[in-house]
C-alpha cells in the first residue's frame, strides 16, 4: 500500500511539474522535479526534464550536469543523447557528435533530428557530401526548418555548389534563418 500511495505522489508531482514546466512557470516545476527525485522513480527521464528547465532557467552548467546524469543513468536516452551531440559540435568536437548521432539511428532510425545534427557535425567536419545527404534527408521530413538549409548551403558552398548553396541560403531567409543573409551577401552576388 505504501508503494502504491509513492507511486501516486510521483505520478501527481510529476504531472504538476510537466504542466508547470509548459506554461513557462519554471521554477515551480524545477521544485516539484527535484521533489519527484526523492522517489524511488529518479530515472533518466527525470534528470533530462530537470535539466531542460534548468536550460530555461538560464542555469546552463547545472542543466550540463543533469543531461550527463541522465546519461549515466540510460546511456540510450536520446533526447540526452541528442543534447551531448550538439554540445560536442558547439565545441567542434565533431568527430565526438557523429558517433553520437549514429548510435542514436541504430537505436532508432526515424528519429529524424539526428540526421540534422549529424549533418551540422559533418559541416564542422568539411564533410560536405555526408552533410547534403543527412541533411537532406532530414528535410523530407521537416521541410520548414532555416537553419537545416542554411547548413546546407554552407556544405554546397564547400562543394563550390554556389548556385544551389544560394537557393537554400534563400529558402533559410525565408524560414527566418537570419545567418542566411550574411551568406547570400558574401556568396550569391546580387
Amino acid at each position: 500500500k505504501a508503494i502504491a500511495q509513492q507511486s501516486d505522489y510521483y505520478d501527481a508531482r510529476l504531472a504538476k511539474a510537466e504542466l508547470e514546466a509548459l506554461t513557462g512557470q519554471n521554477e515551480k516545476a524545477l521544485e516539484d522535479y527535484k521533489l519527484c527525485m526523492n522517489t524511488s522513480h529518479a530515472g533518466a527521464q527525470l534528470l533530462y526534464r530537470i535539466g531542460e528547465v534548468l536550460l530555461a532557467l538560464k542555469q546552463n552548467g547545472e542543466a550540463a550536469s543533469y543531461f550527463e546524469r541522465s546519461l549515466h543513468v540510460d546511456s540510450n536516452y536520446i533526447p540526452a543523447m541528442m543534447v551531448r551531440a550538439d554540445f560536442l559540435t558547439r565545441q567542434g568536437r565533431y568527430a565526438e557528435a557523429i558517433a553520437i548521432c549514429n548510435r542514436i539511428l541504430i537505436l532508432n532510425i526515424g528519429f529524424h533530428a539526428a540526421y540534422k545534427s549529424r549533418g551540422i557535425a559533418e559541416v564542422g567536419k568539411k564533410e560536405y557530401t555526408a552533410a547534403i545527404s543527412d541533411l537532406t534527408r532530414y528535410l523530407i521530413f521537416k521541410e520548414n526548418d532555416g537553419p537545416a538549409y542554411y547548413y546546407r548551403g554552407l556544405a554546397k558552398v564547400g562543394r563550390k555548389e554556389k548556385t544551389a548553396a544560394c537557393l537554400d541560403f534563400n529558402t533559410a531567409l525565408q524560414f527566418g534563418d537570419r545567418d542566411a543573409k550574411k551568406e547570400i551577401d558574401r556568396n550569391c552576388g546580387r
